[in-house]
């Protein structure tokens, strides 16, 4: 729990309370406004929301809760028997830590590059890996035998991974291929996510999301990704 001197005076709470950490709950106009100034020139409805979330125990509500990440050294290894390859085997203890939270997806990030997100998987012998594809390892500027930092960080969001907004274009306007995309595991929907996540050009990335959608609507919500693969090649 976070310690907090008590005072009458909440204008004067930002400097008495440990919050560094929980900056990342607050929106960003309201740090910029702390950076500036002090809370006086605030309304007391922002002041006691700041207090709240600055104050709350951290195993009070799941809504606050903090995610921890957790720092490792691996060796970048080739398991060609695997339908993975690529593996980065990841400490027992962190293995440990994150079953008995249940957490499944995670957010990593390789020697400080972006955070990719997958899962653990297993290897056997109680022992589990991150896994990367051929286009991270060259990113990464990895080779085999390579050791790595890794930041490991439960992944959180909805999806798994970040939602094109030419999705959400799409669904603004269309409830039903909203519906469908929805009524997908959450797997396939990663897949459906990655078709389009993984392409630069923005005209492609429309056309893409526009054939997945009506791929969708025209098989009532059942995904035949060999059917589909052909269509994003003929258009």
């Amino acid at each position: 729990m976070l310690r907090v001197l008590h005072t009458n005076n909440q204008n004067s709470l930002s400097s008495k309370v440990d919050c560094s950490p929980r900056k990342q709950y607050l929106p960003i106009w309201l740090l910029k406004i702390e950076e500036n100034g002090t809370l006086n020139n605030l309304g007391p409805q922002i002041r006691q929301l700041r207090f709240f979330l600055f104050t709350l125990p951290l195993n009070e509500t799941e809504r606050f809760k903090m995610a921890k990440s957790f720092h490792t050294k691996s060796i970048l290894v080739k398991n060609d028997s695997h339908l993975y390859p690529l593996q980065f085997y990841i400490d027992d203890s962190i293995v440990e830590n994150l079953k008995k939270q249940k957490i499944k997806r995670l957010q990593v990030s390789i020697n400080g590059h972006k955070k990719i997100t997958g899962s653990l998987i297993s290897g056997g012998d109680h022992q589990y890996f991150f896994k990367i594809n051929k286009t991270q390892m060259k990113k990464f500027s990895l080779s085999i035998g390579d050791e790595a930092s890794l930041e490991i960080i439960p992944d959180e969001s909805e999806y798994g991974m970040p939602l094109p907004p030419e999705f959400t274009a799409i669904w603004e306007i269309d409830d039903e291929a909203k519906t469908l995309f929805h009524s997908l595991t959450p797997g396939k929907q990663r897949n459906l996510i990655y078709l389009v996540d993984k392409v630069k050009s923005l005209e492609i990335r429309a056309r893409k999301a526009t054939i997945i959608m009506e791929h969708l609507k025209i098989n009532a919500g059942q995904l035949d990704f060999k059917v589909l693969n052909e269509s994003l090649k003929v258009r």
